[in-house]
């Protein structure tokens, strides 16, 4: 089973996509600026698009459009819906100066969701993700303008989602990235890497495959999406089924429904615990399914929610002295990897006034 470490960053999207703007000019990528007024189809196969400006014609499309899914819209594919309670958010951004950034995703639970506060350099992110199945838009925007100081109810946007993600990411000459594709919740430092590693999934196929897109390269893409999404789901579910929330919304969100393999994994930490020695997938083959979490990162989360193991409760064993050794040495190279970081205020004073 392969292992991947992964270091997540807080994006300003604007100040970032100037920056991949630039990074594109100077490798010679064209960039048009139009946008799509029409779609010329045959079935699901796209024949071209009109913008504003011109007619484009090209061999492969790629629609990244977010909800609005102009290019998609034409796709017939089977849409996927996941069992997760949220469906609705609220949004609203503030000024705030670089010392009072947070350098970390701040999470507090809500009557009828979870509110976030997502800092970058001279903004914060925050926002509510509900049900609105318990709570008017009304009754959650005054829950959330009260959640947060300085946030006037005229300032919050407001969108509905619907999470899941469409079975065929690629069909015919067109491939859905990003939530065109598929969609969590408004939290996406899991969605965004997942939409990054499409990208380069798709790129690494083509490049692999001298460009040819046919049928075998389709099946392998779209059935790497389709794993992503239910790894994804398996992981997201267990927060709600292990949420410690008294409302009646959060009390329904704990009978959601968990995918057998998260069932198979919450069974074998229960019978054995924590065992980081043994592959998993070496005695439930099941388990290497698992694209973007593995068993460990399952077990960490839930026993740090209060998830309990028999075989913690009924054995009596003491920790070895060579064990504990170990694991503060693998403490303390991450130390040492951090203190090897510039902090995010060294970061934007020092490196980012390079560019």
């Amino acid at each position: 089973m392969q292992k991947y470490d992964q270091v997540a960053y807080h994006l300003n999207t604007e100040r970032f996509n100037d920056f991949l703007r630039t990074v594109c000019r100077e490798r010679g990528v064209s960039l048009v600026d139009d946008e799509i007024v029409s779609v010329d189809a045959d079935g699901d196969r796209i024949e071209g698009l009109q913008g504003e400006q011109s007619a484009y014609d090209a061999d492969l499309y790629v629609d990244a459009t977010g909800f609005s899914r102009v290019l998609w819209g034409e796709q017939d594919t089977a849409f996927r819906e996941f069992d997760l309670p949220l469906d609705s958010a609220l949004n609203a951004r503030s000024d705030i100066s670089l010392d009072e950034v947070l350098p970390a995703t701040a999470i507090d639970t809500g009557e009828y969701g979870w509110f976030w506060q997502i800092d970058t350099y001279d903004n914060r992110d925050r926002g509510y993700v509900y049900a609105s199945e318990y709570a008017s838009e009304a009754e959650a925007r005054e829950e959330f303008v009260d959640h947060c100081p300085g946030i006037e109810a005229d300032d919050v946007v407001t969108y509905e989602f619907t999470p899941g993600y469409f079975e065929r990411a690629w069909v015919e000459n067109c491939v859905a990235v990003g939530n065109a594709e598929g969609f969590v919740e408004p939290l996406q430092s899991t969605g965004l890497t997942a939409n990054a590693k499409a990208s380069v999934t798709l790129a690494t196929l083509l490049s692999g495959h001298n460009q040819i897109a046919g049928d075998a390269i389709r099946d392998l893409f779209n059935q790497w999406v389709s794993r992503t999404w239910v790894s994804i789901y398996d992981f997201v579910s267990v927060h709600y089924a292990f949420a410690d929330g008294e409302s009646e919304f959060w009390q329904a969100a704990q009978s959601i429904e968990l995918s057998p393999r998260t069932e198979a994994l919450l069974r074998e930490f229960d019978r054995v615990g924590f065992d980081t020695h043994v592959d998993p997938a070496m005695t439930h083959p099941e388990f290497d399914d698992l694209v973007f979490f593995q068993p460990q990162d399952f077990y960490a989360l839930v026993r740090s929610m209060g998830a309990t193991s028999a075989f913690y409760e009924t054995n009596e064993f003491e920790i070895s002295e060579a064990a504990e050794r170990s694991v503060e040495a693998y403490y303390e190279t991450l130390r040492d990897e951090v203190d090897d970081h510039y902090d995010h205020r060294e970061f934007y004073r020092g490196v980012l006034e390079e560019y």
